[in-house]
């Protein structure tokens, strides 16, 4: 079984400029990942703009856009350009009351050209028997992945390991398997670890979606940063967990301020852990100045001999920065 990471943040982003979106998109492939979600395909126009911004990017990553089911019928697939190669797939959220629709929208953008992403909305709630024939009807179109889609209402794995196993044992072997989670960062975690514990029976690609810093959803969701992480701690990758640090601090400025007393999930507290200090070190930092990007190399120098020891302000402030 591979193992793939999925970025959407630029999905999710608001305000940020064409540049901004570039810088982001060549960060996020310069750190290994290998699938990039840019935006919302909304127009015919949508792509050659995405395509003419990619212009000249490495090609290590696979870039895709979402076209959500109220643009299904108001795109005009005859100004539709041809797939050249750069964006080369797009995603469709599935929804059972829909699913005609959907598959249709699949086929012609298929003979444009492009593969498509099929995000399986409420797919817990499917019996054995509808998943079978939903895998047979995807069969009829150019499926590049099919993604488990779901808020968190998931506590027992079990469920989600009977669906990975009949998609794995009924798609063509070449369609990726995903996950996207959201709704509670901790939970959509423990929803991803459960996930990359199924046993495929296929030589199946999976692939877990994500952003950074968690902006998917208002409540988390997995974070590309964290997974990252996992991967190369515990499945031999090599994404460059500082890059993606990089980017969030350079883009997301409000990482590098103070994170309060919500408890919620902040890269510092993340990086705090990594090193074996108390995460009051990482609030200390923040406050001082220290940009979220220096924040890990600081904290080494901690851990050097507070490793596993409560906050100390007076070793704090004597560590160079």
């Amino acid at each position: 079984m591979a193992i793939e990471l999925c970025d959407y943040t630029l999905r999710t982003g608001t305000g940020l400029k064409t540049s901004e979106v570039r810088s982001i998109a060549v960060g996020l492939a310069r750190a290994g990942i290998e699938n990039i979600e840019l935006g919302r395909l909304t127009d015919a126009s949508d792509i050659a703009a995405y395509t003419e911004m990619l212009r000249g990017m490495a090609q290590d990553a696979s870039f895709s856009m979402m076209m959500d089911a109220e643009h299904f019928d108001c795109i005009d697939y005859t100004r539709l350009p041809e797939c050249n190669g750069i964006l080369q797939k797009i995603r469709l959220p599935l929804h059972r009351e829909a699913k005609a629709k959907t598959l249709e929208t699949a086929r012609m953008l298929a003979g444009k050209g492009y593969k498509s992403i099929y995000n399986i909305e409420g797919i817990y709630t499917y019996s054995d028997m509808e998943l079978l024939q939903l895998c047979e009807e995807i069969r009829g179109t150019d499926a590049d992945q099919v993604t488990i889609a779901d808020s968190t209402t998931l506590i027992d794995c079990r469920p989600l390991q009977r669906i990975a196993l009949l998609l794995d044992n009924n798609l063509a072997p070449q369609v990726k398997i995903g996950l996207c989670s959201e709704g509670n960062a901790q939970l959509s975690h423990f929803i991803a670890d459960s996930f990359l514990a199924v046993s495929m029976q296929q030589k199946r690609t999976v692939v877990v979606e994500g952003t950074l810093f968690g902006r998917g959803n208002p409540y988390g969701c997995i974070c590309t940063e964290c997974m990252a992480d996992l991967l190369n701690e515990g499945f031999g990758a090599s994404y460059d967990y500082g890059e993606l640090i990089r980017l969030i601090s350079t883009f997301m400025p409000e990482s590098n301020a103070d994170p309060g007393n919500s408890g919620a999930y902040h890269p510092a507290f993340y990086l705090s852990a990594k090193n074996h200090v108390d995460g009051e070190y990482s609030r200390y930092f923040l406050s001082k100045g220290i940009l979220l990007s220096e924040l890990d190399a600081v904290l080494k120098k901690v851990a050097e001999t507070q490793s596993f020891c409560l906050f100390d302000e007076s070793v704090a402030e004597q560590v160079q920065v």
